[in-house]
């Protein structure tokens, strides 16, 4: 049964080295999947839809 894990970063070199880590650590998980969310600061003139669309099924 595959599995997915959802992972949260925000741009920083901590957070870049966190995911590397995780990876490194997961990288043999045949089964896994990391699907990464990148978080941005909120801008007041972003709209829904205007960084990125959703897969469906996600």
């Amino acid at each position: 049964m595959e599995k997915k894990i959802l992972f949260a970063v925000d741009g920083t070199p901590r957070g870049f080295e966190t995911i590397s880590v995780l990876g490194g650590l997961l990288k043999d998980q045949q089964e896994l999947q990391l699907v990464l969310f990148h978080c941005v600061q909120q801008l007041a003139s972003l709209q829904p839809g205007d960084i990125c669309a959703l897969e469906e099924g996600f």
